[in-house]
C-alpha cells in the first residue's frame, strides 16, 4: 500500500471510530479501541492502535493504564504529552468527586484558609503531613483542594515534583493562582532549619508555576496552638 493510500486509510479509521463512538457509545468499542481514539489527539500522523494494545497487555487492562502514575507511564516510553493525556480521566474522576457547592467558597487571605483548615478538622479524620494544596481562579473562589502527604520519600527532586503535579491540576481546573498550606501536624513553632527549608521548596515552587502564568498567592507552613491553626508565610516572612 502506498504511503498516500496509507495515510487515507488511516483517516477513514479514525473518523470510522469516532462515529462509532457518538453513534452507538463507548460500549460498542473494545478497549483498546477506546484508547486507540483517545490517543489520536495527541499523536496525529502514527496509528495509534498498536500502541493502545500494548499498553493494555503490557499493564492488565485499559483501567491499569489510565490509573497508572507519570513515572510508571514514562517507563513505557511515552512521551509527556502522551502521559498527561492518559492521567486526566482519573483527574476528571477526582474533580466530580468534589462536593458540589451553591456557594462558592473564596478565599482571599490567611485568615480565610486557616478558617477553611479548622473546619476541615473539625469535620473529618486528620490527614497528617502534608501539602494542602488550594486552586482559586481570578476571584480567589475555590475550584478544587487536593492533598498531597508527605511521606519522606520524594528525594532531591522534591520541587520538581510537587511543582509538575501542581501545574497538571491547575491547567486542568483553569486556575489562575494556587495557595499551598504545609501542615507539620505539630504543637509549637517549627525550627528554624524547617522553615527555612521551606522558604527554599516556596520559591522554586513559585518560579515553576510562573512559567505557565501561575501565580502562587501564599505557601504557609501550619502549627498548633491552643487557640487554634496559626501559620507562617513563606512569601511575607
Amino acid at each position: 500500500m502506498s504511503q498516500k493510500k496509507r495515510q487515507s486509510y488511516g483517516i477513514g479509521h479514525r473518523k470510522r471510530l469516532r462515529e462509532r463512538v457518538l453513534k452507538s457509545g463507548a460500549s460498542s468499542l473494545a478497549d483498546y479501541e477506546l484508547l486507540e481514539a483517545a490517543l489520536f489527539s495527541v499523536i496525529p500522523r502514527r496509528d495509534t492502535k498498536p500502541m493502545a494494545k500494548a499498553l493494555i497487555e503490557q499493564m492488565g487492562g485499559l483501567s491499569a493504564v489510565l490509573e497508572a502514575g507519570e513515572d510508571l507511564l514514562k517507563e513505557k516510553g511515552l512521551s509527556h504529552r502522551v502521559s498527561h493525556l492518559l492521567q486526566l480521566p482519573a483527574l476528571l474522576a477526582q474533580a466530580l468527586t468534589q462536593p458540589q457547592q451553591n456557594v462558592q467558597t473564596i478565599l482571599q487571605d490567611t485568615g480565610a484558609i486557616l478558617a477553611y483548615l479548622q473546619k476541615e478538622r473539625g469535620s473529618a479524620s486528620p490527614l497528617g503531613k502534608g501539602w494542602s494544596v488550594f486552586y482559586v481562579n481570578v476571584r480567589n473562589a475555590l475550584l478544587l483542594k487536593e492533598f498531597i502527604p508527605d511521606n519522606g520519600e520524594w528525594g532531591k527532586n522534591i520541587q520538581k515534583t510537587l511543582a509538575v503535579s501542581m501545574i497538571r491540576r491547575a491547567i486542568f481546573t483553569h486556575a489562575s493562582a494556587v495557595i499551598i498550606a504545609y501542615d507539620t501536624n505539630m504543637w509549637g513553632k517549627m525550627p528554624k532549619t524547617a522553615l527555612q527549608g521551606h522558604k527554599i521548596l516556596s520559591e522554586e515552587i513559585h518560579n515553576a508555576l510562573k512559567l505557565f502564568d501561575i501565580t502562587m498567592h501564599d505557601y504557609i507552613c501550619l502549627y498548633e496552638k491552643k487557640a487554634g491553626l496559626e501559620a507562617y508565610s513563606m512569601i511575607e516572612g
